[in-house]
C-alpha cells in the first residue's frame, strides 16, 4: 500500500509568514528606486549603462536598506508609544482582569489542560476537514465532463425494471469498474475517506496541519514578557529608556537627510542632483508615514486581537465547565440547599 503523503501537511511556512511582514515595504522601495533610476535616465539623459553598472546596484541596495530601517524605526517608535499610552493600558488592564476572573479559579488550575487538549483536538479536526474539503473543491473544479459522468453513473430504477436484475447487475459492475480505473473518481474517494469520523480519530496523531492551537501560557499571560510594577520608581536611566525609540528615529532621519544633501553638494548642485535628492526625500517621508501607519495596524492585528482572543477563550472555558458539570452557576448551590 502506498504511503499516505496527504496526511503529512504542516505549518512549516509559518516562519516565512512571520519574517515577511516587511516584504511589501521592501518591494515598494525596490520599485520606487527602479522608478528613480528610470527617471534619471529618461529625464536627465544619463547613459543606460548606468543602470547596468555596479555603482547603481550598490547604491540601490544601500537605499533599500536605509528606507527599510527608516520604516522599521518609525514603526517601532510608534508601536511603543501606542502600547504605553494611558488609553491602551486601561483597555488592556480591563481585559486582563476579565481573563483573571477565569484563570484564578481553582477549577481552571485543575482542568485547564483537559480543556485545552479537547479544544486543540477540535480545532485540529476542524482545520483538517477544511483542508480536505478544499482539496475536493479544487478537484471538482478541474474535473472533465467525462469524469463527472463516470462518477455519477448509477443503475436507475427504470433500468432495473426494464433490463432485469442480471443485466442491471452487469451494468452496475461496468460502472463500478470504470470508477476504479478513473483517476478523478479514485482521488475523490481518497479525500472522502479522510473526511469520515472513524478515519480522523484513528489518524489524528498523524495529521499535521496548521490549526488554531493554544496553550495555557497564551491564555494566562499572552505569551509576553511582563514587567514588574513598583511603587518606588528610579530616575536613573529613565530618560534614556523612555526617549530611546524617538531619539533613534530622529537620529536616522537626520543622518539620511545629511547623507542625501552631501551627495547633492558633491555632485555640484545640478538640477538633476536636486531632483534626485527630492525624490529620495519623498521616499524617506513615505517610509516614515508607512511605518507609523503599520504600527497602528500591527497593534490592532496582534495586541488587540490576542487579548480579545484570550478573553473569548476564558469565557469558552466557563461554558465548557458548565457543560461538564465542573462549574456551577452562582446561586445554584444555595437554591439546592
Amino acid at each position: 500500500m502506498k504511503k499516505e503523503k496527504e496526511v503529512n501537511f504542516s505549518g512549516k511556512e509559518n516562519w516565512f509568514r512571520r519574517s515577511s511582514k516587511f516584504f511589501p515595504n521592501i518591494l515598494i522601495n525596490f520599485l520606487a528606486i527602479g522608478a528613480l533610476a528610470l527617471m534619471t535616465v529618461v529625464a536627465f539623459d544619463f547613459d543606460i549603462q548606468y543602470i547596468l553598472s555596479a555603482t547603481f546596484y550598490i547604491t540601490s541596495g544601500v537605499l533599500i536598506i536605509l528606507y527599510t530601517i527608516t520604516h522599521w524605526s518609525w514603526y517601532d517608535s510608534k508601536l511603543k508609544a501606542i502600547r504605553s499610552s494611558p488609553e491602551s493600558k486601561a483597555i488592556i488592564k480591563e481585559k486582563e482582569e476579565k481573563i483573571e476572573e477565569t484563570t484564578t479559579l481553582i477549577e481552571w488550575q485543575r482542568y485547564r489542560h483537559k480543556f485545552i487538549t479537547e479544544r486543540n483536538e477540535n480545532e485540529l479536526i476542524k482545520s483538517w476537514r477544511i483542508y480536505v474539503q478544499n482539496k475536493l473543491t479544487r478537484l471538482l473544479n478541474k474535473a472533465r465532463t467525462k469524469d463527472l459522468n463516470i462518477e455519477s453513473a448509477h443503475v436507475t430504477d427504470l433500468q432495473l425494471k426494464t433490463l432485469g436484475e442480471l443485466r442491471a447487475k452487469e451494468l452496475k459492475d461496468k460502472y463500478d469498474l470504470a470508477r476504479e480505473k478513473n483517476s478523478f473518481c479514485t482521488k475523490k474517494r481518497f479525500y472522502e475517506e479522510r473526511l469520515k469520523d472513524e478515519w480522523i480519530l484513528e489518524n489524528k496523531n498523524k495529521i499535521m496541519v496548521d490549526y488554531n492551537q493554544i496553550d495555557t501560557q497564551f491564555i494566562e499571560t499572552g505569551s509576553v514578557i511582563k514587567g514588574i510594577f513598583k511603587d518606588k520608581t528610579q530616575s536613573r536611566g529613565k530618560y534614556a529608556k523612555d526617549n530611546a525609540p524617538n531619539r533613534l528615529a530622529s537620529f536616522l532621519l537626520t543622518f539620511f537627510i545629511t547623507a542625501f544633501a552631501t551627495d547633492v553638494i558633491l555632485s555640484g548642485g545640478t538640477p538633476d542632483a536636486w531632483a534626485t535628492f527630492s525624490f529620495r526625500m519623498l521616499l524617506l517621508v513615505m517610509n516614515m508615514v508607512m511605518g507609523m501607519n503599520y504600527a497602528q495596524t500591527f497593534y490592532e492585528d496582534v495586541d488587540m486581537h490576542n487579548i480579545d482572543a484570550r478573553v473569548s477563550i476564558a469565557k469558552e472555558f466557563k461554558s465548557w465547565g458548565l457543560d461538564k458539570g465542573i462549574l456551577k452557576i452562582k446561586g445554584e448551590e444555595k437554591e439546592k440547599e
